[in-house]
């Protein structure tokens, strides 16, 4: 089925968009999953949702649904779909500013208000008073956005890897810090057959000249540098099991000169970020929404380039050292986020709503090598639900809570409503 809606909510721009729609048989009550990104839909991943909840609840309807600018409605950014990019890979300014241009007028009504307000469009055509609602990534900031928009027409929870109401630090602090404990937990005192603190070499890495590897086997070369260690790193830690002892080796090598391990390393995050269809993962609705709803220290809506340059760096310049450590300033301010959004072309939208209480039942799950969306963001949203629950699953990435045995145990009973502390703490994952 599809849902009807505007495409723009305020009335002032014609059009309407159909978004697919998908919804397992029967009457019993609806739980929807929606996937992240921004840019990612979910209906290609319909059978996989209704597995897992056959399984840990089986009395549940599932529902996936692709938001605006995903699946068949996806904006497609040629320049953009044809690079290896992640959230925080610095995109070509080139490709940045042909793919705003693209959009013109469109770029403004890509942001998750947008997407909350189709969201209850969807209830209605599924026809039920109330949903629980799962989300991955991205996906937490929408179902987070939508309880607090529609409390009435939510029952229940499940946030996997959180994504914070105030949406990611553009300056990823929590990341960036992240990284280093993450590197002392998993090699720190020799454990992966070096003795030196793998986070104090990071930061040694990052102080360098900055350089160029080139890839093994490949033509191509990627330049060594603050934003890059953190992307790869992100890659590594939250997509791909045993990369952190493979980055941990690699930097401890290249602090001291040799790249070639390092270049190997960045040879699979690169291959982690590898291009794919805009239908699968559309990086013009990601940039779209994140210059819309990340809370900079410049206007999108107004400021020029040159002056938002101006403007991150004098907030960033107010920012102790130490948040950003093992990495840097010019690392928080080089990275793709802050990038891609100084180089976006002028955008008047209506900021996001403030952060608030959750006030209904929520479990939060998060991976504990997560860089991507590390612990600490969901944490933080633990402190404002009254009714939250927090799994942590121990040596674990992004996007996991339907991986282990014992995040599919607390997913159970929280379903059930018989959730009680937090069955990964001494469970190893």
């Amino acid at each position: 089925m599809k849902v009807k809606v505007p495409l723009d909510w305020s009335g002032e721009m014609p059009g309407e968009l159909e978004l697919p729609l998908m919804v397992t048989e029967g009457s019993g009550p609806v739980v929807l999953d929606l996937s992240g990104g921004p840019g990612q839909p979910s209906t290609p991943w319909a059978e996989f949702s209704r597995i897992k909840f056959g399984r840990l609840a089986p009395e549940h309807r599932v529902a996936v649904i692709d938001q605006r600018g995903t699946g068949e409605t996806a904006i497609d950014c040629g320049a953009l779909q044809r690079l290896h990019i992640t959230d925080f890979t610095v995109r070509p300014r080139s490709a940045v500013r042909a793919c705003g241009e693209h959009l013109g007028f469109r770029r403004s009504l890509y942001s998750t208000t947008a997407s909350v307000r189709d969201l209850e469009e969807a209830r209605k055509t599924i026809g039920v008073k109330r949903m629980a609602i799962t989300g991955t990534s991205y996906g937490t900031y929408v179902a987070m956005r939508y309880a607090r928009a529609y409390p009435n027409r939510v029952s229940r929870l499940i946030l996997d890897s959180v994504v914070p109401q105030e949406d990611v630090d553009p300056f990823l602090r929590a990341t960036l810090r992240r990284a280093g404990m993450v590197l002392r937990r998993e090699c720190g005192k020799g454990r992966c057959g070096f003795r030196t603190d793998p986070a104090r070499d990071l930061a040694r890495l990052v102080r360098k000249k900055p350089r160029k590897v080139r890839l093994p086997g490949r033509s191509v070369r990627l330049r060594v540098d603050g934003p890059a260690l953190v992307d790869w790193a992100t890659s590594l830690f939250s997509f791909k099991e045993g990369g952190v002892p493979d980055f941990a080796r690699a930097v401890h090598r290249a602090a001291r000169g040799d790249y070639r391990k390092l270049a190997r390393v960045a040879a699979e995050a690169w291959q982690v970020a590898k291009p794919s269809p805009a239908s699968e993962m559309s990086w013009g609705l990601h940039a779209a929404t994140v210059c819309s709803d990340f809370d900079f220290p410049f206007s999108v809506g107004s400021d020029a380039p040159g002056l938002r340059e101006h403007l991150a760096r004098r907030y960033s310049s107010a920012i102790p050292a130490r948040a950003f450590w093992p990495f840097n300033r010019a690392t928080a301010l080089g990275n793709g986020v802050i990038r891609t959004c100084v180089d976006w072309p002028k955008t008047k939208v209506a900021p996001p709503p403030k952060p608030g209480r959750l006030t209904h039942p929520t479990l939060f799950i998060a991976g504990q090598y997560d860089l991507s969306t590390p612990a600490s963001y969901a944490r933080r949203e633990l402190r404002r639900a009254p009714k939250g629950k927090l799994v942590v699953i121990p040596r674990a990435g992004h996007g996991v809570a339907f991986d282990t045995k014992c995040s599919l145990r607390a997913i159970k009973r929280f379903m059930a409503g018989k959730l009680k502390g937090d069955p990964c703490r001494r469970s190893g994952g």
